[in-house]
């Protein structure tokens, strides 16, 4: 039998964090370093909602790691620590290989309880709201499989797309890959930049060195931006706050990976990426898009990659969306999936069904949208 506990105080997160890093099946996004650095930043006003799974030897086999916000069109609704503006990818439940399916029962059925009002006041909840979720997870389906079985409405819908590019033994075998107008403006790239030295690949190899190169990363990456008549990411001033903080945690746990591109000792491209076991996982970059000819998108991937394969990683993921560069490199999609859950109580089925009825919904069908177990 499991046991759950919920976790609201954030001085008991560094508890499980042991366990916690030892199930997130090498997804960086996943790592406590990520989350519990958006909870410190983006926390604020809103509720953890850790549940922490056991067995009878109150070992840590399962962990749900979610917050909980109070809203007035929803109620109390639980979604998952480094949602929102960070747009943390294959977000999950977390659990052991051998305990998925009883992690998955046990979380229904206690979640069930606090929306039937079956536990203390803190516990109860109004709506599920899980996103960014792998077309492929094999807890999550088995998780909200239970809560309908419970009576519980389940709104499923696919969501954009990460591009995940198989990296090969050698950039040569990559690049023979290609068409043969994509080869021609590869080589050119190469032939001027590459080829003669003006480039170098410069990665974060002290902590020292974290933050200067973040400068480089933010100034490029909002530079662009205001080019295109955009705010950046940086705009906000809690993104930027988390991202220097999670770099730095990252940092200690030898997951980032922070690449500055020079061009004739000149930063023109940077790169934020997050290491997920043999994956790189592509998060933000920047450019210097008055280098004039120089390409410096197309020339930082093309030093990344050959670096990557060099390190041997086995995968390239550029992450959530569709831009057409992704597709010129060969990567192929992986469907994120979001979920959506109301529990069979009046009020959670009155706020349920004025959803149905406002302009969200609308927009989801209009991306295809999937309902199952609606009455």
């Amino acid at each position: 039998m499991l046991h759950i506990t919920h976790v609201a105080d954030s001085k008991d997160l560094e508890s499980v964090s042991v366990a916690w890093d030892c199930m997130t099946r090498s997804v960086a996004f996943r790592h406590s370093a990520w989350l519990h650095a958006w909870w410190r930043h983006y926390g604020v006003g809103r509720e953890l909602f850790v549940l922490r799974v056991a067995n009878d030897h109150d070992e840590v086999v399962g962990l749900a790691p979610w917050y909980l916000e109070a809203t007035v069109r929803h109620g109390r609704v639980i979604r998952p620590l480094g949602n929102g503006e960070v747009c943390s990818d294959y977000l999950s439940v977390l659990a052991t290989q051998e305990y998925e399916e009883e992690v998955a029962e046990s979380l229904s059925r206690w979640l069930m309880d606090g929306a039937n009002g079956h536990c203390e006041a803190n516990q109860r909840w109004d709506l599920l709201a899980l996103d960014s979720i792998r077309g492929d997870d094999t807890l999550m389906p088995r998780l909200f499989q239970h809560l309908k079985e419970a009576g519980s409405h389940v709104v499923r819908r696919d969501a954009m797309n990460c591009w995940q590019l198989d990296l090969p033994d050698s950039w040569d075998e990559l690049y023979g890959t290609m068409s043969k107008n994509r080869r021609k403006n590869l080589r050119r790239v190469e032939r001027r930049y590459a080829d003669n030295g003006r480039i170098r690949l410069v990665r974060v190899e002290k902590r020292d060195q974290v933050q200067p190169q973040m400068d480089v990363l933010i100034d490029l990456h909002q530079r662009r931006c205001h080019e295109q008549g955009l705010p950046g990411c940086f705009a906000s001033a809690v993104f930027a706050k988390f991202l220097r903080d999670a770099a730095e945690q990252l940092f200690a746990q030898g997951l980032l990976g922070l690449y500055v591109l020079q061009l004739d000792g000149r930063p023109v491209a940077a790169e934020f990426c997050v290491a997920s076991g043999d994956t790189m996982c592509d998060y933000l970059g920047g450019i210097d898009t008055q280098a004039g000819e120089s390409s410096p998108g197309t020339v930082m991937h093309i030093a990344l990659i050959k670096q990557l394969i060099a390190d041997g990683y086995q995968t390239l993921d550029f992450l959530r969306g569709d831009e057409p560069y992704k597709e010129s490199w060969q990567a192929k999609p992986c469907t994120l999936v979001d979920y959506r859950v109301v529990p069979r109580v009046t009020t959670a089925q009155l706020r349920h069904q004025m959803w149905l009825a406002g302009d969200t919904v609308r927009n989801w069908i209009k991306t295809g949208l999937h309902l199952t177990g609606v009455h």
